[in-house]
């Protein structure tokens, strides 16, 4: 085969790694200009909030892993089948990084980084 087709690999990049790349720009690159301090503090918040929500996410699938997605339920003498806790509250972390993500992508958008010359 010649060449594969498809989409090209995931390329992987820590959140907090993109938060200090903008911190260390010199105070004239396009990037920096484009961030107004207003931005800046939006974008510095919503940063913190992914890092907290992917540890979050990395214990919730800690939790499904150990006890499994259905959990039996004991309420006195009845026994019942039931989702996992921990799953349902994974959904819903996964909905709310996802919707930060999209916002802190908001404050960047038209601004290009190469991932490849800063991170690989």
């Amino acid at each position: 085969m010649a060449g594969q087709r498809g989409r090209p690999p995931k390329q992987k990049v820590k959140i907090k790694e993109i938060l200090s790349y903008i911190e260390q720009l010199p105070d004239d690159n396009d990037i920096k200009l484009r961030l107004t301090p207003d931005k800046m503090i939006r974008f510095r918040r919503y940063i913190e909030e992914l890092q907290y929500l992917e540890y979050t996410i990395v214990n919730l699938k800690a939790d499904i892993e150990k006890n499994g997605q259905i959990e039996i339920y004991k309420n006195g003498s009845q026994e019942t089948r039931r989702a996992n806790p921990a799953l349902t509250t994974y959904v819903d972390v996964v909905k709310t990084y996802n919707q930060l993500f999209r916002q802190a992508s908001e404050i960047l958008r038209g601004t290009e980084i190469d991932i490849e010359k800063n991170w690989m």
